[in-house]
């Protein structure tokens, strides 16, 4: 569906398309803080009367919206949903579809109505090394779900294969490494990366492909909690979901949550371990796919800083945001190369 006469810049914007295309009737809105979307927090009034709360993402084609595949996020999320896993999901408006379209002159953006997923982010929550091992433990299983049942997922698609996140693009990255300006830092990249060229460029014939969340980090990952305890309480932010290599979503999980260990002072060698052997309860590991984790891992890793590094020099009063992550890349890149790929893969055996 096409709009003609909003702008979705302005909160009043929002309120107005929630309450013409959706019968929603807002209450209270908050901005959220993004990397690049604009998203809002809305109490609101739906149309069964009911108050609850729920994200409003608006998307611009010329921003971040480079996969355009906001047909597969909201198939996904509900086959997720269907079958029992936790996970936002959009509403549909009065038309029948889960998103608006606006279009003003050669931009384009994209409204859309998410559920709220109750509890905290990963990243936002105090946890101690030992409660942080049992989460990360249940990442990792949670994730080993997502793909087992993404399999039976029926979608009709073109994925654009030239998205820079993807774990086979991860060199084009590489153009930006002049955003680095730590010389150890830029070294270090230049050797992670010319590992994954060796190893893990010429084994993606040889991989599992499925369909990946893309983003399955500690931002993203909100926790609930039960009993007094933090337990896994779902996944938000699809944005980044596409068919690609599995073990390249499992990388991308690791990654992250060897960044949060990093924030709380947890040794990381553990926390690896503890991911791998929960995606492996559920969804094991290929010969091939345990070979290749450790430049899945770093790989990500690199990129994620380099674009750290770009990103915030392009708007460097967000560049704290920007860096919430990725300022603990330096650390956990130390700690891997000291570790050794040989023993993060004694950790799948």
């Amino acid at each position: 569906m096409i709009m003609l006469g909003f702008d979705f810049k302005s909160e009043e914007s929002v309120k107005s398309v929630l309450n013409s295309e959706y019968g929603f009737h807002s209450i209270k809105t908050e901005k959220i803080d993004s990397y690049v979307n604009r998203n809002y927090l809305v109490h609101c009034q739906t149309r069964s009367k009911e108050q609850e709360k729920v994200i409003v993402k608006i998307v611009d084609e010329n921003g971040n919206c480079v996969f355009n595949n906001f047909e597969l996020q909201h198939a996904f999320m509900l086959h997720l949903s269907e079958n029992g896993f936790e996970c936002s999901k959009p509403f549909r408006n009065h038309s029948g579809d889960t998103y608006v379209r606006h279009k003003s002159g050669n931009s384009t953006s994209y409204f859309q109505v998410l559920s709220f997923v109750p509890g905290q982010s990963l990243n936002s929550v105090k946890l101690s090394s030992e409660d942080f091992l049992k989460i990360s433990y249940g990442c990792g299983e949670k994730l080993g779900n997502l793909h087992k049942i993404s399999q039976r997922l029926e979608f009709d698609f073109d994925t654009d294969t030239h998205y820079e996140w993807l774990p086979q693009n991860a060199l084009n990255a590489m153009e930006k490494l002049s955003s680095v300006q730590d010389e150890k830092m830029v070294r270090e990249i230049k050797d992670f990366m010319a590992s994954y060229e060796t190893n893990f460029l010429p084994s993606l014939k040889y991989l599992r492909t499925g369909f990946n969340h893309g983003d399955f980090s500690d931002t993203n990952i909100i926790l609930k909690k039960i009993d007094g305890k933090w337990e896994f309480g779902g996944i938000i932010d699809f944005d980044d979901c596409h068919y690609g290599y599995l073990v390249g979503d499992l990388g991308v999980a690791i990654a992250y949550l060897l960044t949060k260990a990093v924030a709380i002072g947890c040794d990381i060698s553990p926390v690896a371990a503890a991911v791998i052997r929960g995606y492996q309860a559920v969804n094991p590991l290929t010969a091939v796919e345990k070979r290749v984790l450790f430049d899945a891992v770093t790989s990500r890793l690199c990129i994620s800083y380099i674009f750290g590094c770009f990103l915030a020099s392009c708007d460097p009063d967000n560049s704290e945001f920007i860096f919430l992550q990725s300022k603990h890349v330096p650390r956990v890149l130390e700690e891997l190369k000291r570790i050794g790929r040989d023993r993060i893969i004694q950790y799948i055996l």
